[in-house]
Protein backbone atom coordinates (compact mmCIF):
# COMPACT_ATOMS: atom_id res chain seq x y z
CA UNK A 1 0.00 0.00 0.00
CA UNK A 2 2.86 2.51 0.71
CA UNK A 3 4.52 1.49 -2.00
CA UNK A 4 1.27 2.13 -4.32
CA UNK A 5 0.83 5.83 -2.58
CA UNK A 6 4.31 6.30 -3.02
CA UNK A 7 4.56 5.81 -7.00
CA UNK A 8 1.05 7.66 -7.36
CA UNK A 9 3.01 11.29 -5.37
CA UNK A 10 5.48 10.41 -7.51
CA UNK A 11 3.48 9.99 -10.61
CA UNK A 12 1.86 13.36 -10.03
CA UNK A 13 5.29 15.07 -8.63
CA UNK A 14 6.39 14.29 -12.34
CA UNK A 15 3.16 15.29 -13.88
CA UNK A 16 3.18 18.75 -12.00
CA UNK A 17 6.74 19.17 -13.15
CA UNK A 18 5.71 18.60 -17.05
CA UNK A 19 2.99 20.92 -16.84
CA UNK A 20 4.94 23.46 -15.10
CA UNK A 21 7.88 23.34 -17.18
CA UNK A 22 5.65 23.28 -20.66
CA UNK A 23 3.99 26.66 -19.11
CA UNK A 24 7.25 28.56 -18.13
CA UNK A 25 8.36 27.56 -22.45
CA UNK A 26 5.31 28.48 -23.19
CA UNK A 27 6.73 31.99 -24.61
CA UNK A 28 4.56 35.21 -26.38
CA UNK A 29 4.44 34.92 -30.30
CA UNK A 30 3.89 38.69 -30.34
CA UNK A 31 6.20 41.02 -32.45
CA UNK A 32 7.57 43.64 -31.02
CA UNK A 33 5.64 46.71 -31.91
CA UNK A 34 6.61 50.14 -33.15
CA UNK A 35 3.56 52.26 -33.22
CA UNK A 36 3.25 53.69 -36.30
CA UNK A 37 2.08 57.19 -37.61
CA UNK A 38 -1.26 57.15 -38.23
CA UNK A 39 -1.81 60.80 -39.15
CA UNK A 40 0.11 59.92 -42.24
CA UNK A 41 -3.24 60.07 -44.36
CA UNK A 42 -6.40 62.43 -44.14
CA UNK A 43 -9.09 60.48 -43.08
CA UNK A 44 -11.57 63.03 -43.06
CA UNK A 45 -10.65 63.34 -47.11
CA UNK A 46 -10.95 59.19 -47.48
CA UNK A 47 -14.13 59.51 -45.73
CA UNK A 48 -15.76 61.59 -48.65
CA UNK A 49 -14.49 59.66 -51.18
CA UNK A 50 -15.67 56.38 -50.06
CA UNK A 51 -18.91 58.05 -48.97
CA UNK A 52 -19.69 58.71 -52.75
CA UNK A 53 -18.53 55.20 -53.93
CA UNK A 54 -21.23 54.36 -51.30
CA UNK A 55 -23.89 56.12 -52.87
CA UNK A 56 -23.70 53.79 -55.92
CA UNK A 57 -25.80 50.74 -55.80
CA UNK A 58 -23.19 47.76 -57.04
CA UNK A 59 -25.56 45.37 -55.67
CA UNK A 60 -25.57 41.95 -56.08
CA UNK A 61 -29.09 40.48 -55.94
CA UNK A 62 -28.78 37.02 -57.02
CA UNK A 63 -26.81 34.62 -59.74
CA UNK A 64 -30.06 34.87 -62.14
CA UNK A 65 -31.18 38.51 -61.32
CA UNK A 66 -30.06 41.62 -63.05
CA UNK A 67 -27.12 43.67 -62.78
CA UNK A 68 -26.48 47.52 -61.53
CA UNK A 69 -24.17 48.29 -64.42
CA UNK A 70 -24.55 51.53 -64.31
CA UNK A 71 -23.29 51.29 -60.81
CA UNK A 72 -20.53 49.46 -61.69
CA UNK A 73 -19.21 51.90 -64.30
CA UNK A 74 -19.92 54.68 -62.48
CA UNK A 75 -17.85 53.33 -59.34
CA UNK A 76 -14.79 52.89 -61.87
CA UNK A 77 -15.18 56.46 -63.25
CA UNK A 78 -15.12 57.59 -59.75
CA UNK A 79 -12.15 55.24 -58.80
CA UNK A 80 -10.52 56.74 -61.98
CA UNK A 81 -11.25 60.48 -60.97
CA UNK A 82 -10.36 60.13 -57.53
CA UNK A 83 -7.18 58.27 -58.13
CA UNK A 84 -5.40 59.97 -60.94
CA UNK A 85 -1.68 58.66 -60.76
CA UNK A 86 -3.08 54.95 -60.15
CA UNK A 87 -4.32 54.89 -63.18
CA UNK A 88 -1.56 56.58 -65.40
CA UNK A 89 1.09 54.43 -63.57
CA UNK A 90 -1.00 51.13 -63.19
CA UNK A 91 -2.45 48.87 -66.14
CA UNK A 92 -6.04 48.83 -65.54
CA UNK A 93 -8.25 45.75 -66.93
CA UNK A 94 -11.57 44.73 -67.05
CA UNK A 95 -12.89 41.36 -66.28
CA UNK A 96 -16.49 39.91 -66.92
CA UNK A 97 -17.23 43.69 -67.89
CA UNK A 98 -17.59 44.78 -64.35
CA UNK A 99 -14.36 43.29 -62.37
CA UNK A 100 -11.53 45.13 -62.11
CA UNK A 101 -7.55 44.10 -62.62
CA UNK A 102 -4.76 46.82 -62.03
CA UNK A 103 -0.66 45.59 -62.73
CA UNK A 104 1.83 47.99 -61.28
CA UNK A 105 4.64 45.88 -62.71
CA UNK A 106 8.07 45.80 -60.19
CA UNK A 107 11.40 46.34 -61.30
CA UNK A 108 11.78 42.48 -60.95
CA UNK A 109 8.59 41.11 -62.52
CA UNK A 110 10.18 37.71 -62.20
CA UNK A 111 9.79 37.87 -58.78
CA UNK A 112 6.01 36.51 -57.39
CA UNK A 113 3.87 39.17 -57.07
CA UNK A 114 1.33 40.81 -54.13
CA UNK A 115 -1.98 40.39 -54.90
CA UNK A 116 -4.48 42.20 -52.68
CA UNK A 117 -8.08 41.74 -53.02
CA UNK A 118 -11.63 43.73 -52.58
CA UNK A 119 -14.73 43.56 -53.92
CA UNK A 120 -17.28 46.24 -55.41
CA UNK A 121 -20.60 44.76 -54.80
CA UNK A 122 -22.76 44.86 -51.68
CA UNK A 123 -25.31 43.06 -50.43
CA UNK A 124 -28.67 44.52 -50.40
CA UNK A 125 -30.72 45.49 -47.96
CA UNK A 126 -33.38 43.94 -46.70
CA UNK A 127 -37.36 44.60 -47.88
CA UNK A 128 -38.83 46.55 -45.19
CA UNK A 129 -35.81 47.37 -43.29
CA UNK A 130 -34.96 50.56 -44.80
CA UNK A 131 -36.83 52.51 -42.00
CA UNK A 132 -34.97 51.09 -39.36
CA UNK A 133 -31.73 52.60 -40.58
CA UNK A 134 -30.55 55.70 -38.65
CA UNK A 135 -28.97 56.75 -42.26
CA UNK A 136 -30.38 55.95 -45.36
CA UNK A 137 -28.28 52.71 -46.72
CA UNK A 138 -27.18 54.54 -49.47
CA UNK A 139 -26.91 57.92 -48.34
CA UNK A 140 -23.14 57.74 -47.95
CA UNK A 141 -23.90 60.11 -45.02
CA UNK A 142 -20.96 61.96 -42.82
CA UNK A 143 -21.52 63.22 -39.49
CA UNK A 144 -18.68 63.68 -36.64
CA UNK A 145 -17.41 60.01 -35.80
CA UNK A 146 -18.59 57.90 -39.23
CA UNK A 147 -19.24 57.14 -42.69
CA UNK A 148 -22.56 55.21 -42.88
CA UNK A 149 -23.55 53.37 -45.87
CA UNK A 150 -24.42 49.46 -47.51
CA UNK A 151 -20.90 48.38 -47.63
CA UNK A 152 -18.71 50.55 -45.99
CA UNK A 153 -17.71 47.57 -44.02
CA UNK A 154 -18.02 44.75 -46.66
CA UNK A 155 -16.36 45.79 -48.43
CA UNK A 156 -15.85 49.07 -49.99
CA UNK A 157 -14.32 50.64 -46.97
CA UNK A 158 -10.96 48.11 -47.62
CA UNK A 159 -11.10 48.76 -51.72
CA UNK A 160 -10.57 52.54 -50.81
CA UNK A 161 -7.81 52.22 -48.34
CA UNK A 162 -6.20 49.81 -50.65
CA UNK A 163 -6.37 52.84 -53.91
CA UNK A 164 -5.24 55.31 -50.85
CA UNK A 165 -2.30 53.33 -50.18
CA UNK A 166 -0.98 52.80 -53.99
CA UNK A 167 -1.78 56.82 -54.72
CA UNK A 168 0.24 57.85 -51.85
CA UNK A 169 3.14 55.82 -52.93
CA UNK A 170 3.10 56.93 -56.21
CA UNK A 171 3.03 60.24 -55.72
CA UNK A 172 5.97 59.86 -53.43
CA UNK A 173 7.82 58.15 -56.31
CA UNK A 174 7.75 54.95 -55.08
CA UNK A 175 8.78 52.11 -57.44
CA UNK A 176 8.45 48.27 -56.33
CA UNK A 177 10.70 45.87 -56.79
CA UNK A 178 7.77 42.88 -57.49
CA UNK A 179 4.75 43.61 -59.03
CA UNK A 180 1.70 44.56 -57.39
CA UNK A 181 -1.32 43.32 -58.03
CA UNK A 182 -4.81 44.50 -56.90
CA UNK A 183 -7.61 42.57 -57.63
CA UNK A 184 -11.55 43.79 -57.25
CA UNK A 185 -14.50 41.32 -58.22
CA UNK A 186 -18.18 42.78 -58.44
CA UNK A 187 -19.72 39.47 -57.52
CA UNK A 188 -18.12 37.83 -54.28
CA UNK A 189 -21.82 38.10 -52.14
CA UNK A 190 -22.67 35.91 -54.93
CA UNK A 191 -19.78 33.63 -54.24
CA UNK A 192 -17.26 34.97 -56.84
CA UNK A 193 -18.42 32.95 -59.97
CA UNK A 194 -17.93 35.65 -63.20
CA UNK A 195 -15.63 38.19 -60.78
CA UNK A 196 -12.65 36.61 -58.70
CA UNK A 197 -13.07 33.17 -60.36
CA UNK A 198 -12.17 34.56 -63.92
CA UNK A 199 -9.67 37.36 -62.74
CA UNK A 200 -7.69 34.13 -60.90
CA UNK A 201 -8.17 31.95 -64.38
CA UNK A 202 -7.16 35.02 -66.25
CA UNK A 203 -3.57 35.07 -64.14
CA UNK A 204 -2.92 31.48 -64.16
CA UNK A 205 -3.24 31.53 -68.16
CA UNK A 206 -0.73 34.02 -68.23
CA UNK A 207 1.64 31.93 -65.38
CA UNK A 208 1.27 34.87 -62.75
CA UNK A 209 2.52 33.58 -59.23
CA UNK A 210 2.22 35.41 -55.89
CA UNK A 211 4.15 35.36 -53.46
CA UNK A 212 0.98 36.44 -51.30
CA UNK A 213 -2.54 37.30 -51.07
CA UNK A 214 -4.26 39.44 -48.77
CA UNK A 215 -7.97 39.50 -48.91
CA UNK A 216 -10.95 40.51 -46.23
CA UNK A 217 -12.54 38.19 -43.70
CA UNK A 218 -10.09 39.13 -40.38
CA UNK A 219 -10.09 42.40 -38.72
CA UNK A 220 -8.97 43.68 -34.86
CA UNK A 221 -11.90 42.58 -32.46
CA UNK A 222 -12.61 43.77 -29.23
CA UNK A 223 -15.03 41.83 -26.75
CA UNK A 224 -14.41 38.52 -28.94
CA UNK A 225 -12.51 36.69 -25.71
CA UNK A 226 -13.70 37.19 -22.46
CA UNK A 227 -10.79 36.22 -21.11
CA UNK A 228 -8.66 38.76 -22.70
CA UNK A 229 -8.74 42.89 -21.87
CA UNK A 230 -6.66 43.74 -25.16
CA UNK A 231 -8.21 43.33 -28.62
CA UNK A 232 -7.24 40.46 -31.00
CA UNK A 233 -6.39 40.81 -34.48
CA UNK A 234 -7.26 37.71 -36.21
CA UNK A 235 -6.14 36.62 -39.87
CA UNK A 236 -7.57 33.96 -41.68
CA UNK A 237 -5.00 31.21 -42.95
CA UNK A 238 -7.74 29.18 -43.92
CA UNK A 239 -11.80 29.06 -44.55
CA UNK A 240 -14.20 26.38 -44.57
CA UNK A 241 -15.90 24.86 -47.06
CA UNK A 242 -19.98 24.53 -47.61
CA UNK A 243 -21.97 21.31 -49.10
CA UNK A 244 -25.54 20.93 -48.64
CA UNK A 245 -27.37 17.71 -48.81
CA UNK A 246 -30.78 16.87 -49.93
CA UNK A 247 -32.67 14.52 -48.13
CA UNK A 248 -36.03 13.01 -49.73
CA UNK A 249 -38.66 10.68 -48.92
CA UNK A 250 -41.31 9.18 -50.83
CA UNK A 251 -44.10 7.05 -49.61
CA UNK A 252 -47.69 6.00 -50.77
CA UNK A 253 -49.58 8.83 -48.75
CA UNK A 254 -52.66 8.32 -47.91
CA UNK A 255 -55.41 9.32 -45.30
CA UNK A 256 -53.91 10.38 -42.01
CA UNK A 257 -56.87 8.43 -39.85
CA UNK A 258 -55.11 5.30 -41.53
CA UNK A 259 -50.83 5.92 -41.29
CA UNK A 260 -48.40 3.48 -41.14
CA UNK A 261 -46.15 3.04 -38.20
CA UNK A 262 -43.68 5.88 -39.49
CA UNK A 263 -44.73 8.60 -41.74
CA UNK A 264 -42.60 9.66 -44.86
CA UNK A 265 -41.96 13.23 -41.90
CA UNK A 266 -41.45 11.23 -39.67
CA UNK A 267 -38.91 9.33 -41.26
CA UNK A 268 -37.25 12.80 -42.51
CA UNK A 269 -37.02 13.77 -39.02
CA UNK A 270 -35.96 10.85 -37.39
CA UNK A 271 -32.79 11.37 -40.12
CA UNK A 272 -32.86 14.62 -39.49
CA UNK A 273 -32.49 13.60 -35.67
CA UNK A 274 -29.89 10.91 -36.44
CA UNK A 275 -27.38 13.47 -38.09
CA UNK A 276 -27.54 16.21 -34.90
CA UNK A 277 -26.59 13.55 -32.55
CA UNK A 278 -24.06 12.07 -34.86
CA UNK A 279 -22.16 15.24 -35.93
CA UNK A 280 -18.84 15.03 -38.14
CA UNK A 281 -15.98 14.12 -35.85
CA UNK A 282 -13.66 16.81 -35.21
CA UNK A 283 -11.17 18.12 -32.66
CA UNK A 284 -8.97 21.07 -31.75
CA UNK A 285 -6.21 20.81 -34.98
CA UNK A 286 -5.33 22.79 -37.88
CA UNK A 287 -5.66 26.73 -37.87
CA UNK A 288 -7.17 26.18 -34.26
CA UNK A 289 -4.22 24.66 -32.58
CA UNK A 290 -2.31 27.76 -34.24
CA UNK A 291 -4.71 30.48 -32.77
CA UNK A 292 -4.16 28.99 -29.41
CA UNK A 293 -0.76 28.83 -29.79
CA UNK A 294 -0.20 32.86 -30.32
CA UNK A 295 -3.28 33.24 -27.99
CA UNK A 296 -2.47 31.64 -25.34
CA UNK A 297 0.95 32.82 -24.22
CA UNK A 298 -1.00 36.08 -23.34
CA UNK A 299 -3.76 34.68 -21.12
CA UNK A 300 -3.35 34.44 -17.15
CA UNK A 301 -2.58 31.04 -15.15
CA UNK A 302 -4.52 28.66 -14.97
CA UNK A 303 -5.83 29.45 -18.82
CA UNK A 304 -2.47 29.64 -20.45
CA UNK A 305 -1.61 26.22 -18.61
CA UNK A 306 -3.89 24.44 -20.28
CA UNK A 307 -3.26 25.54 -23.51
CA UNK A 308 0.56 25.18 -23.37
CA UNK A 309 -0.32 21.84 -22.39
CA UNK A 310 -2.62 20.85 -25.11
CA UNK A 311 -1.63 17.04 -24.89
CA UNK A 312 -3.05 16.35 -21.63
CA UNK A 313 -6.82 19.06 -21.39
CA UNK A 314 -7.44 18.73 -25.17
CA UNK A 315 -10.22 16.11 -24.86
CA UNK A 316 -11.66 18.49 -22.03
CA UNK A 317 -11.04 21.65 -24.48
CA UNK A 318 -12.92 19.92 -26.83
CA UNK A 319 -15.85 19.13 -24.80
CA UNK A 320 -15.92 22.39 -23.63
CA UNK A 321 -16.00 23.94 -27.11
CA UNK A 322 -18.85 21.10 -28.13
CA UNK A 323 -21.33 23.14 -25.41
CA UNK A 324 -21.02 26.14 -27.60
CA UNK A 325 -22.45 26.47 -30.99
CA UNK A 326 -20.00 29.41 -31.88
CA UNK A 327 -16.89 27.25 -30.61
CA UNK A 328 -17.93 24.17 -31.29
CA UNK A 329 -17.60 25.60 -35.37
CA UNK A 330 -14.21 25.96 -34.97
CA UNK A 331 -13.18 22.55 -34.57
CA UNK A 332 -15.87 20.22 -36.35
CA UNK A 333 -17.49 20.57 -39.61
CA UNK A 334 -21.20 22.08 -38.77
CA UNK A 335 -24.53 20.19 -39.29
CA UNK A 336 -27.84 22.34 -39.91
CA UNK A 337 -31.33 21.44 -41.14
CA UNK A 338 -31.88 24.49 -42.94
CA UNK A 339 -34.83 23.92 -45.15
CA UNK A 340 -38.03 21.35 -44.62
CA UNK A 341 -40.41 20.52 -47.36
CA UNK A 342 -43.81 18.12 -46.75
CA UNK A 343 -46.87 18.28 -46.07
CA UNK A 344 -50.19 20.63 -47.80
CA UNK A 345 -53.39 19.19 -45.49
CA UNK A 346 -53.54 18.64 -42.09
CA UNK A 347 -55.34 15.37 -43.01
CA UNK A 348 -53.50 14.11 -46.07
CA UNK A 349 -49.99 12.32 -45.98
CA UNK A 350 -47.42 13.71 -47.99
CA UNK A 351 -45.97 11.13 -50.57
CA UNK A 352 -42.74 13.36 -50.91
CA UNK A 353 -40.92 15.24 -47.82
CA UNK A 354 -37.47 17.12 -48.33
CA UNK A 355 -34.85 18.73 -46.13
CA UNK A 356 -31.52 20.58 -47.06
CA UNK A 357 -28.86 20.09 -44.64
CA UNK A 358 -25.89 22.46 -44.96
CA UNK A 359 -22.82 21.69 -43.55
CA UNK A 360 -19.84 23.83 -43.33
CA UNK A 361 -16.60 21.76 -44.23
CA UNK A 362 -13.91 21.93 -41.53
CA UNK A 363 -9.98 21.66 -43.33
CA UNK A 364 -9.26 18.19 -43.30
CA UNK A 365 -12.62 16.83 -44.28
CA UNK A 366 -13.98 17.26 -47.93
CA UNK A 367 -17.75 17.42 -49.65
CA UNK A 368 -17.16 14.07 -50.18
CA UNK A 369 -16.26 12.49 -47.40
CA UNK A 370 -19.19 14.99 -45.49
CA UNK A 371 -21.31 13.02 -47.85
CA UNK A 372 -20.31 9.33 -47.00
CA UNK A 373 -20.87 10.56 -43.41
CA UNK A 374 -24.49 11.39 -44.18
CA UNK A 375 -25.15 8.18 -46.06
CA UNK A 376 -23.52 5.87 -43.40
CA UNK A 377 -24.85 7.89 -40.12
CA UNK A 378 -28.66 7.33 -41.78
CA UNK A 379 -28.12 3.90 -42.69
CA UNK A 380 -31.74 4.44 -44.34
CA UNK A 381 -32.43 3.26 -47.96
CA UNK A 382 -36.13 4.86 -47.83
CA UNK A 383 -33.81 7.94 -47.72
CA UNK A 384 -32.46 9.40 -51.38
CA UNK A 385 -29.47 11.05 -50.85
CA UNK A 386 -28.26 13.93 -53.19
CA UNK A 387 -25.46 16.59 -52.89
CA UNK A 388 -25.85 19.96 -54.25
CA UNK A 389 -23.42 20.91 -57.29
CA UNK A 390 -22.84 24.54 -55.18
CA UNK A 391 -20.22 22.72 -53.09
CA UNK A 392 -16.93 23.18 -52.65
CA UNK A 393 -14.15 22.08 -50.40
CA UNK A 394 -12.12 24.08 -47.31
CA UNK A 395 -9.15 26.15 -48.98
CA UNK A 396 -5.88 25.35 -48.18
CA UNK A 397 -4.27 26.33 -44.84
CA UNK A 398 -1.70 28.76 -45.41
CA UNK A 399 1.39 28.87 -43.50
CA UNK A 400 2.64 31.41 -40.73
CA UNK A 401 5.51 31.29 -41.40
CA UNK A 402 5.83 33.02 -45.00
CA UNK A 403 6.96 36.89 -46.29
CA UNK A 404 2.78 37.45 -46.62
CA UNK A 405 2.11 36.63 -42.91
CA UNK A 406 4.72 38.22 -41.22
CA UNK A 407 4.36 41.54 -43.40
CA UNK A 408 0.71 41.14 -42.31
CA UNK A 409 1.45 40.03 -38.31
CA UNK A 410 4.44 43.00 -38.15
CA UNK A 411 2.03 45.89 -39.59
CA UNK A 412 -1.04 45.06 -37.50
CA UNK A 413 1.05 45.30 -34.27
CA UNK A 414 2.47 48.83 -35.08
CA UNK A 415 -0.70 50.01 -36.62
CA UNK A 416 -2.82 48.19 -33.28
CA UNK A 417 0.17 47.75 -30.26
CA UNK A 418 -1.86 47.04 -27.98
CA UNK A 419 -3.70 43.82 -30.60
CA UNK A 420 -2.80 40.50 -29.82
CA UNK A 421 -2.31 39.05 -33.40
CA UNK A 422 -2.67 34.95 -34.35
CA UNK A 423 -3.96 33.16 -37.12
CA UNK A 424 -7.49 31.97 -37.03
CA UNK A 425 -9.90 30.00 -39.11
CA UNK A 426 -12.48 32.11 -41.74
CA UNK A 427 -15.99 30.11 -40.43
CA UNK A 428 -17.50 32.21 -44.34
CA UNK A 429 -15.99 32.40 -47.65
CA UNK A 430 -13.92 35.05 -49.47
CA UNK A 431 -13.19 35.45 -52.79
CA UNK A 432 -9.56 34.11 -51.73
CA UNK A 433 -10.03 30.89 -52.40
CA UNK A 434 -10.14 30.92 -55.92
CA UNK A 435 -6.23 32.13 -55.77
CA UNK A 436 -4.76 28.95 -54.09
CA UNK A 437 -3.74 27.79 -57.89
CA UNK A 438 -1.66 31.37 -58.01
CA UNK A 439 -0.36 31.33 -54.19
CA UNK A 440 -0.02 28.92 -51.57
CA UNK A 441 0.14 32.05 -49.18
CA UNK A 442 -3.80 33.10 -48.98
CA UNK A 443 -4.50 35.54 -46.22
CA UNK A 444 -7.63 37.25 -44.86
CA UNK A 445 -7.44 40.42 -42.49
CA UNK A 446 -8.93 44.12 -43.12
CA UNK A 447 -7.01 46.99 -41.07
CA UNK A 448 -10.09 48.17 -39.21
CA UNK A 449 -11.23 47.79 -35.64
CA UNK A 450 -14.70 46.43 -34.47
CA UNK A 451 -16.55 45.53 -31.32
CA UNK A 452 -19.49 43.17 -31.05
CA UNK A 453 -21.66 45.78 -31.92
CA UNK A 454 -19.96 46.85 -34.91
CA UNK A 455 -19.75 43.11 -36.34
CA UNK A 456 -24.19 42.76 -36.30
CA UNK A 457 -23.93 45.10 -38.82
CA UNK A 458 -22.04 43.56 -41.50
CA UNK A 459 -24.76 42.68 -44.12
CA UNK A 460 -27.63 43.95 -41.25
CA UNK A 461 -28.70 47.49 -40.33
CA UNK A 462 -26.72 50.28 -39.93
CA UNK A 463 -23.78 49.48 -41.43
CA UNK A 464 -20.90 52.20 -40.75
CA UNK A 465 -17.61 52.56 -40.74
CA UNK A 466 -15.46 54.98 -37.54
CA UNK A 467 -13.94 57.90 -39.85
CA UNK A 468 -10.67 57.72 -38.07
CA UNK A 469 -9.83 53.85 -38.98
CA UNK A 470 -9.64 55.24 -42.68
CA UNK A 471 -6.40 56.84 -42.64
CA UNK A 472 -5.19 54.01 -40.50
CA UNK A 473 -6.37 51.80 -42.87
CA UNK A 474 -4.70 53.03 -45.84
CA UNK A 475 -1.04 53.49 -43.66
CA UNK A 476 -1.77 49.67 -43.10
CA UNK A 477 -1.90 48.45 -46.66
CA UNK A 478 0.95 50.90 -47.59
CA UNK A 479 3.31 49.32 -45.22
CA UNK A 480 2.46 45.75 -46.37
CA UNK A 481 2.82 46.34 -50.13
CA UNK A 482 6.25 48.15 -48.98
CA UNK A 483 7.37 45.60 -46.49
CA UNK A 484 6.92 42.93 -49.78
CA UNK A 485 8.06 44.97 -52.69
CA UNK A 486 10.52 46.90 -51.65
CA UNK A 487 14.27 46.15 -52.31
CA UNK A 488 15.61 44.39 -48.90
CA UNK A 489 12.35 45.49 -46.79
CA UNK A 490 11.97 41.89 -46.15
CA UNK A 491 15.08 41.16 -43.96
CA UNK A 492 13.68 43.81 -41.05
CA UNK A 493 11.04 40.69 -40.61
Amino acid sequence: MKTALLLIAGSLLILIVILAVNTANFESRQIEAEPADVSAFDSGAIAERLSRGLKLHTISHSLDGPIEAEAFFALHAQLASDYPLTHKTLVRETVSDYSLLYTWEGTKPELPAALLLAHQDVVPVETGSEDAWEQPPYSGHIDATHVWGRGAMDDKGSLFCIMEAVEGLIARGYQPERTVLLAFGHDEELGGPQGATQIAELLASRGIKAEYVLDEGGAVTEGTLSMLDSPVAVIGIAEKGSVSIDLVVETLGGHSSMPPRQTGIGILSAAIATLEANPVPGGIAGPVELMFNHIGPELDFPINMVMANLWLFRPVLERVFASDPSMDAMQRTTTAATIINGGVKTNVLPSRVKATVNFRILPGDTHDSVFEHVVGTIADDRIQVTKRRESRNPSPVSPVDSLGFKAIQKTVRDYFPTAIVTPYLVMGGTDSRYYSEISTNLYRFAPFLYNNEDRERIHGTNERIAIDTLGRAAGFYTRVIELTTAPGAANSL
